[in-house]
């Protein structure tokens, strides 16, 4: 509060001027959590409390040289707010991909500093990005021996040192520690680029990474026979092996375990909702090339649909089917998604599969689809695949 006060509004600038007066958020926290309610509700079932997050990469102050230390000041006026506050609170721990320093300074140092630790796409390219204030870095995830990690377990240690110190009292404030972490990266263009849609574009293609992939391979086959045998492939040694990297639709393959895409598993996964006719859950029906395969499991729960349209009444409008099409024959097969309403049937969407065999053949069409009306009576949406299209393909 004295900082706003005083009109300064660069968060930065303002924690720095309260820690300078040492001053807490306690009274804002108070204030605006009793908007909610009294602290504890009057059947004694839950409490009104407050996360007290811990960015782990803010507590240290690097230099160019790659040392460091960690500011122990900092950390022991963060948790002032246990003691300056009746409320409980859940501790979090964190130091993801989000830059959390003014400017991303610090990100930006320790990036330069220890470079190979970082990620790279298939490409070679490290994927830095922007997320709305924040910048993103793909540090490596199974890397112990980063600075960015030792940074972290730096900087853990220091804040369970000073709450080990705390008084008893405010100690017991401590509802929870939680360490929920960001690995977005399995997703392209982070920011718009949220789903299915594209290109799938994946980390970690770097040098270490690699290698960390071989170690695996050989710890579970012990030799390259082994490997051959179970997979069916022809390496003559695991340096040969590189992490799945290419496109099966676009680009041309040196050997068949280079493929990667959302069914490169054998299973492609159809999915979205339909409303139902007031009875539960609709039913949906699955047709292949004009065979019924059976149900989709429906009911599945859809809070994005329900908090859209809240007419529906439930959130339960949910279907999935998980198509196995590692022993359907090569060519392009129809799969129908069909409403079934006590027996009668309507089409809710046809879906051109293409399976392609290890060559890359180019797929010719082997099926049919089911002569159905279309659904029309119905609030429903087939969320993936999208569209009737053979610009994709599966392997098999």
């Amino acid at each position: 509060m004295p900082a706003i006060k005083n009109g300064i509004i660069n968060t930065y600038e303002a924690a720095k001027y309260c820690q300078s007066i040492n001053e807490t958020s306690s009274s804002l926290i108070e204030r605006k959590l009793s908007e909610f309610g009294p602290k504890k509700s009057k059947d004694g079932k839950f409490q009104i409390g407050y996360m007290l997050s811990f960015p782990l990469l803010s507590y240290v102050k690097m230099h160019n040289d790659g040392s460091y230390e960690i500011d122990k000041g900092i950390i022991r006026y963060r948790l002032k707010l246990l003691p300056d506050t009746k409320r409980q609170a859940v501790i979090y721990l964190f130091s993801n991909h989000f830059s959390v320093s003014e400017g991303a300074k610090t990100e930006e140092l320790i990036s330069k500093i220890d470079g190979k630790h970082m990620m790279q796409l298939s490409n070679g390219i490290v994927p830095v990005d922007n997320y709305f204030s924040s910048k993103t870095y793909p540090w490596a995830i199974n890397a112990s021996n980063s600075l960015s990690d030792k940074i972290r377990k730096d900087a853990i240690n220091e804040v369970l040192s000073q709450v080990c110190a705390l008084d008893i009292v405010d100690q017991q404030k401590i509802r929870a520690v939680t360490v929920p972490g960001e690995v977005h990266y399995t997703f392209p263009d982070f920011f718009n680029g949220m789903g299915y849609r594209g290109e799938m574009q994946l980390t970690d293609y770097s040098e270490n990474s690699i290698k960390r992939f071989r170690n695996y391979l050989f710890d579970k086959y012990k030799n390259i026979k082994s490997l051959n045998d179970t997979l069916g492939s022809e390496y003559r040694s695991f340096n040969e092996i590189n992490p799945p990297s290419k496109n099966i639709n676009t680009v041309h393959l040196n050997n068949f375990f280079e493929h990667l895409d959302y069914a490169s598993s054998g299973r492609l996964a159809i999915y979205g909702w339909a409303a139902g006719n007031g009875q539960g859950p609709a039913k949906v029906r699955i047709f292949i090339d004009g065979k019924d395969v059976g149900y989709a499991e429906s009911g599945l729960s859809r809070m994005d649909v329900y908090q859209a349209i809240p007419t529906l009444g439930t959130s339960a409008v949910g279907y999935r089917y998980y198509l196995d099409f590692r022993k359907m024959s090569k060519g392009i097969h129809v799969v129908d998604v069909v409403h079934d309403d006590n027996g009668k049937l309507t089409l809710m969407k046809s879906i051109d599969v293409p399976v392609m065999d290890r060559q890359q053949t180019k797929p010719v069409r082997v099926g049919e689809g089911i002569k159905l009306l279309e659904e029309k009576s119905m609030k429903f949406w087939n969320d993936y695949p999208e569209v009737r299209t053979n610009s994709w393909t599966f392997r098999s």
